[in-house]
């Protein structure tokens, strides 16, 4: 192997780990943004629910939760231990689920923007 094509071959691995701690970086940052939102909107809770709230099967736990609680206490510390495993899900849609919860209250709006460009960022 010649000296060029390892000088090379370790830039490209550089550059594609600095892309890859750049998209979690982005992330963690979205998460931090969606907690600030939903603190502003008086929608973040201080105690946890039951253990048993949480282990709901029901898509987005609808069945236990509030839709912002649900954001609180599954999605957010679901992607801040992906982040930390750097193994973060792609491809997944939630907002029209939000848009829906949320469509007769236009104060959510910034909380929608966000979860928008977590699946964007994700993609």
């Amino acid at each position: 192997m010649n000296k060029w094509y390892s000088i090379r071959c370790f830039q490209v691995q550089k550059k594609s780990h600095h892309k890859i701690m750049t998209h979690f970086t982005d992330i963690r940052n979205l998460l931090h943004d969606l907690e600030d939102a939903l603190t502003m909107q008086s929608l973040w809770d201080e105690e946890s629910p039951e253990q048993e709230i949480l282990l709901s099967r029901t898509p987005f736990a609808m069945d236990k939760l509030e839709p912002h609680q649900w954001l609180q206490w599954i999605f957010i510390p679901k992607m801040n231990q992906a982040i930390q495993l750097q193994s973060i899900p792609n491809g997944f849609t939630m907002t029209p689920y939000f848009e829906e919860c949320w469509k007769e209250k236009p104060a959510m709006a910034t909380i929608l923007k966000i979860l928008r460009e977590i699946e964007r960022v994700c993609q």
